[in-house]
């Protein structure tokens, strides 16, 4: 990760990967339903699994810019939370095929007391607000707002192509 990524980059990929690997384990681990009123879990343990700290950091290679030029560590978090919600707004379909509900969605729903379609909808409400942070966050530097809007673009395209996900049933 050094030759590719400065030091602080590599450092968070690391750490989110090693964070993944016991987010697994916590995951595989637990066996108890969640509970009503553990709100809190469902996320932390996503931001754990998803991974997506490190596919943040990945938009920010060495070289990109000065290494003394640190403001595109401010778009981290909305991205962070970009990844994991994208990822489980467009899996949510192909999970309900199958029958899943082991995933973010049905132990947010099981933690609020809530169903999971409104669940969705909150997600899905939540991540536009957080694309209206990161696009205000970024006017000022058209260069970080066109990275952040290709990363968004890219990232919603690769749901899209990737059959697993089934969104061509949808003909959306």
């Amino acid at each position: 990760m050094y030759e590719y990524f400065p030091r602080l980059g590599a450092d968070s990929i690391n750490a989110s990967t090693m964070e993944a690997l016991v987010g697994m384990y916590t995951e595989f681990s637990q066996k108890d339903a969640i509970a009503p009123g553990a709100i809190l879990f469902p996320g932390y343990l996503r931001v754990q699994t998803g991974v997506a700290r490190s596919y943040a950091h990945f938009n920010f290679a060495k070289g990109w810019r000065d290494p003394a030029d640190t403001f595109y560590l401010q778009l981290i978090p909305p991205l962070v939370h970009f990844i994991n919600a994208v990822n489980d707004i467009l899996s949510f379909y192909k999970e309900i095929l199958i029958g899943e509900t082991d995933n973010y969605i049905h132990q947010r729903a099981a933690a609020e007391q809530k169903e999971p379609l409104a669940v969705l909808r909150e997600l899905v409400d939540e991540t536009l607000d957080h694309i209206d942070t990161a696009e205000k966050l970024t006017a000022s530097d058209p260069e970080l707002g066109a990275l952040f809007r290709g990363h968004l673009m890219g990232y919603i395209e690769f749901h899209f192509r990737a059959k697993r996900y089934h969104l061509d049933d949808l003909q959306l």
